[in-house]
């Protein structure tokens, strides 16, 4: 089930934060500190939001995202700022948290949607940045947008 995060799950946040930091780029250095602050911080505020994967009472993956304008003009745009699933639960329950973080995107009025690319990582099958507007996430027959088919064929 895809829920959004309360206090209660930033252990296991910290703990799949941990997992993920070990398989990106060399430049992202684990900060335990840094991290459950960032996770306190997105779950009391309200342009942000932590969304995770719940499989019997265990997060095995997590999206952190915000809404906000853009610096230089009142475009809104979610961007995604971490993403991170457990190994074993990677794929469709991947793009189940994808999914939902569009519908929370556009239910805050967010123009666009960004996420990263981690093309640099040995995750980057699992793990490919977009830019997408609304209208380019169009749904074809199975309910996806075009760009989360893409992911699948990977």
């Amino acid at each position: 089930m895809i829920r959004e995060a309360t206090t209660d799950d930033i252990f296991d946040l910290l703990v799949l934060a941990r997992a993920f930091s070990k398989e990106a780029p060399v430049m992202h250095k684990w900060d335990k500190d840094k991290t459950e602050q960032m996770l306190k911080n997105c779950i009391a505020a309200d342009n942000c939001t932590i969304l995770v994967i719940d499989k019997d009472d265990e997060v095995v993956g997590g999206l952190i995202g915000m809404v906000t304008p853009l610096f230089m003009s009142q475009t809104v745009v979610a961007s995604e700022l971490a993403w991170f699933v457990d190994k074993d639960n990677r794929g469709r329950d991947a793009l189940k948290l994808v999914r939902a973080f569009e519908d929370w995107a556009e239910a805050s009025g967010a123009e666009w949607i960004t996420m990263a690319d981690m093309r640099a990582s040995p995750t980057s099958a699992n793990y490919t940045g977009v830019w997408a507007t609304r209208s380019q996430r169009q749904p074809t027959v199975k309910g996806l947008s075009r760009w989360q088919q893409s992911l699948e064929q990977r």
